[in-house]
């Protein structure tokens, strides 16, 4: 027995994993003194330098002044007119097909698209977001989505 089993085909191409490892420590070498000379000497703008505002993200409150979401967390007495406002703001009972949740989202599939509101209209009425693909949606509710849906599917089915 061999003491290079540890390593599935050490015995034969030990040489190669080396030079494999060699080569990627080089390279890595390589590619930040490149790199990181360009950046200083050309003032590149990279994610988390150049023009922006300067923020910390100490809190969940800093965070919303910051990007313009000054709306409250929706309370739990306020799930009902959340659950009714986003319904009126998905094109009412009639254009939802289907609707789900995962963890913090709404899935949504409606039957016409040009009849959901703006992206906006869904931030003012309590939702953190939506995403769109064609005639599916996602409406970013927060933990508070499985009691939404729950209350989502009476309005549709009542």
């Amino acid at each position: 027995m061999s003491s290079f089993n540890f390593v599935p085909l050490a015995a034969t191409h030990g040489g190669s994993y080396l030079a494999a490892l060699g080569v990627g420590v080089c390279f890595a070498l390589l590619y930040f003194v490149t790199f990181r000379a360009l950046i200083l000497h050309f003032d590149f703008l990279t994610p988390g330098r150049g023009v922006g505002p300067e923020f910390e993200l100490g809190s969940k409150g800093a965070f919303r002044s910051l990007h313009g979401m000054e709306q409250p967390a929706v309370p739990s007495d306020d799930r009902d007119e959340l659950a009714a406002r986003l319904l009126e703001l998905l094109g009412g009972p009639q254009n939802v097909e289907d609707v789900s949740c995962c963890a913090t989202r709404l899935r949504v599939s409606v039957a016409d698209p040009a009849l959901v509101a703006a992206d906006d209209e869904f931030v003012r009425a309590g939702a953190v977001g939506v995403m769109r693909r064609g005639q599916a949606l996602q409406v970013v509710v927060g933990l508070s989505v499985a009691t939404v849906l729950e209350r989502l599917c009476d309005l549709i089915e009542g």
